[in-house]
């Protein structure tokens, strides 16, 4: 590794000199307690890390919990722009992490009946055990049906988390930590002060250390921006915590550096990275000369980069707010705006004559009935009940007019099966006219549409069948179509429009879903909006590629049977329909 440059040199000392400017701002907002806080907590994750991470029978233990050989298959069919095989490898181990494998925690169910909407009750008192596996604190949540109590310690023990596989950033983090050390990956835990911990892995193929956050799945891989662009933080302190080093890493998630500097008011610039330098080295004292080599090369090209951001146009996930969470949570953490919210889509009035609303009659196919919801005591149409290999569908017609232009249509579901458990499949709204009303398609991952000829499904999946459909993951709404003539399919390559930035879909509780359906000669597809509340905001999430006139409505047909349907296989789930209106403009 070539030594600095010239401009770097001239770079850092224009940097420092930009922090001296600084510090007589920074003196009067400095505060004692709070400046040694900091190399406290610096200190506590370096031990941390050495006992959670760098020993030999925890990696093991991680090893025996993560289908290793499953991961390297999938890593094989993903392609990463511009990476190699290990970050094609690190994008799957983030997609099963995820999908598979962890539970995030909004609210728990009840302990003692199984509801899913139990509510805040503050703090509780952490028991010895809690304390022993590291849950310093202990939440408390209240069931409204039979008032009982349920507890969520926070743990912090990697073993302990290996049981629970649950949880919000925190244990998440915690855990992808020592999955991707285990997994051979070079790693560093990265802590944020305002509130939120992912991860780094140095790249071999890239020869830079790359953001990866696994509670956003796969789509958070190489996206360093999300935090202060799409979620809208206001970055302070970002440190990197590995096995050999610590490293203040804030500049590598900022393109606003004077504000962030401005904001970093709990120590001199000068104190912190003299602490740092103590820390590594006595982290680094007894370490092979080789290995020091390599970590002091290593940080010349971090120092380089961070001196030199790369001057890019904003990745993906980099515009769009905090995804991992139900919308409440993340409005009261402000992590919702950004791009995606400046840019977003108008939502569709429902105005215009009602072709359908919760008065019509729905003709019920195979598991589908009408009866009391699993969730509540209202009733609605359940789609299928929770139990293994069932498929229903209900369908209305409506009558559709040459000068038709708009069909929106508004409607709201529940999907569970009361536990914490994987569950399976998802249902769809769908449009078809040629299978009439009596059409059901395949069971399991057909979600009860595919096979119906001529039709258009807007699929909300809660399965990753990855062999059967090859699904991007188990939470995602698709828009599904083979096109005229032809039997649909709930195969991903048959998608004109998928989104994973969706509510969690299976979990029981209410959602509420906008439609808007372009039938004009304009062809401007289908738009789907979601929100998790009656009083929220819909947000846009997913736009449809689809004249759906031209695969629906055949040989000018002008009726169009409108449905939902559902299928479980060898998971099951309850699927309901609560509320359907729909107009016709």
């Amino acid at each position: 590794m070539a030594a600095l440059s010239r401009s770097d040199i001239d770079a850092v000392a224009a940097d420092i000199t930009a922090k001296i400017k600084l510090l007589s701002v920074q003196r009067r907002n400095e505060n004692q307690s709070a400046t040694s806080s900091i190399r406290n907590r610096l200190r506590g994750e370096i031990a941390r890390f050495k006992s959670a991470y760098c020993d030999r029978a925890i990696l093991d233990l991680a090893l025996e919990q993560m289908p290793v050989d499953e991961l390297h298959e999938r890593a094989e069919s993903i392609t990463v722009k511009d990476g190699g095989y290990l970050e094609c490898l690190m994008s799957a181990l983030l997609g099963w992490f995820k999908t598979d494998y962890m539970t995030w925690v909004n609210n728990l169910p009840c302990e003692a009946c199984g509801a899913p909407d139990t509510v805040s009750a503050g703090s509780g008192i952490p028991t010895p055990t809690d304390l022993a596996d590291g849950a310093s604190r202990t939440e408390l949540f209240k069931c409204p049906h039979c008032h009982a109590t349920s507890r969520f310690p926070r743990f912090n023990n990697v073993k302990r988390l290996m049981k629970t596989r649950k949880g919000r950033c925190g244990e998440w983090a915690n855990l992808f930590t020592c999955f991707s050390i285990a997994m051979g990956f070079e790693t560093r835990y990265v802590m944020d002060y305002t509130d939120h911990v992912w991860c780094e892995f140095y790249s071999d193929t890239w020869k830079r250390w790359v953001h990866v956050d696994p509670c956003e799945g796969s789509s958070a891989l190489d996206q360093p921006l999300m935090y202060e662009v799409g979620w809208g933080k206001k970055l302070t302190y970002v440190f990197a915590v590995g096995e050999h080093e610590v490293v203040d890493v804030y500049r590598r998630y900022t393109r606003n550096l004077p504000d962030i500097l401005r904001r970093r008011k709990l120590a001199r610039e000068t104190t912190l990275a003299h602490w740092i330098s103590e820390m590594n080295s006595e982290i680094q004292r007894n370490l092979p000369a080789s290995i020091v080599k390599e970590l002091k090369e290593k940080s010349a090209a971090e120092l380089h980069e961070f001196l030199h951001p790369p001057n890019r146009p904003l990745h993906g996930s980099e515009k769009i707010g905090r995804q991992s969470g139900n919308l409440e949570w993340r409005l009261a953490r402000g992590e919702t705006s950004g791009v995606a919210s400046a840019s977003a889509r108008p939502v569709p009035a429902m105005v215009g004559p009602k072709v359908i609303s919760n008065a019509t009659e729905f003709s019920l196919v195979g598991s589908a009935k009408k009866t009391q919801s699993a969730f509540s005591r209202e009733t609605v149409h359940q789609l299928t009940p929770n139990a293994n290999d069932q498929r229903g569908a209900i369908w209305t017609r409506i009558q559709v007019p040459k000068t038709a232009e708009k069909l929106t249509l508004e409607f709201t579901f529940r999907i569970g099966n009361g536990s914490n458990q994987s569950s399976a499949d998802g249902l769809a709204l769908v449009f078809q006219s040629s299978g009439g009303p009596n059409a059901l398609g395949e069971g399991g991952s057909g979600l009860g549409y595919a096979g119906i000829s001529s039709s258009v499904a807007v699929e909300f999946d809660t399965y990753a069948s990855r062999d059967t459909c090859a699904d991007p993951d188990g939470n995602h709404v698709s828009v599904q179509t083979c096109g005229r003539g032809k039997p649909n399919s709930g195969h991903h390559r048959y998608s004109v429009g998928c989104s994973s930035q969706v509510p969690e879909l299976g979990v029981g509780k209410m959602l509420w879903v906008r439609v808007a359906v372009d039938l004009s000669n304009a062809k401007r597809g289908l738009e789907v909006f979601m929100k998790e509340g009656v009083d929220e905001e819909y947000a846009f999430v997913v736009h449809g590629n689809v004249d759906v006139r031209d695969v629906v409505l055949v040989d000018e047909q002008r009726e169009l049977y409108v449905g939902f349907t559902a299928a479980t296989g060898g998971l099951s789930q309850v699927h309901e329909i609560s509320t359907v209106e729909a107009v016709l403009e």
